[in-house]
């Protein structure tokens, strides 16, 4: 397989809450005989993956502000035990509290990222989807002139042919 049957091919799951996502590649593969129903749903999973970067969105925030108590918390602590604030940063950024939540912190940054991503290569392929329709459009407004131009100038031709004139 190529490298583009690869990427196509690569389904990522993420969970966002009690809610597992799936982030589908191949769903954003459109051709000309599927295009419109692709247009269609386009629409409806870019506002589903919309919801979704929400819900990330919220839950980044809830890790970030709970990094940011886990580190004041653990400071005051460090600091009542006395030390410089240097002493005390470097014990928060060692405390394995500290390091948990700020993990869990940089892994919900990730889905937001993730989903980001996501979206903008859905809305590049709807974007293309609309392209390729107007084009589509405008092959078929440059060719069926013609095609009826010459069936019905044969058809006069013949008529003229047997009328005699």
């Amino acid at each position: 397989m190529g490298l583009f049957e690869d990427i196509i091919e690569e389904k990522r799951k993420i969970k966002i809450g009690n809610q597992d996502v799936v982030l589908d590649p191949s769903l954003m593969v459109f051709t000309e005989a599927n295009l419109s129903n692709f247009q269609e749903k386009s629409a409806i999973y870019i506002e589903y993956f919309g919801q979704c970067l929400a819900d990330a969105d919220a839950e980044e925030r809830y890790h970030d502000m709970r990094l940011e108590a886990v580190y004041a918390q653990k400071f005051v602590t460090f600091k009542e035990e006395g030390g410089s604030d240097k002493l005390c940063e470097a014990k928060v950024q060692a405390d394995p509290d500290y390091l948990k939540v700020r993990d869990n912190a940089w892994v919900a940054r990730h889905k937001v990222r993730l989903l980001q991503n996501y979206l903008k290569a859905w809305d590049k392929a709807h974007e293309n989807a609309q392209n390729r329709s107007h084009t589509l459009r405008k092959e078929m407004d440059k060719f069926t002139p013609k095609t009826f131009e010459s069936a019905h100038d044969d058809d006069s031709a013949k008529l003229e042919d047997i009328m005699g004139k």
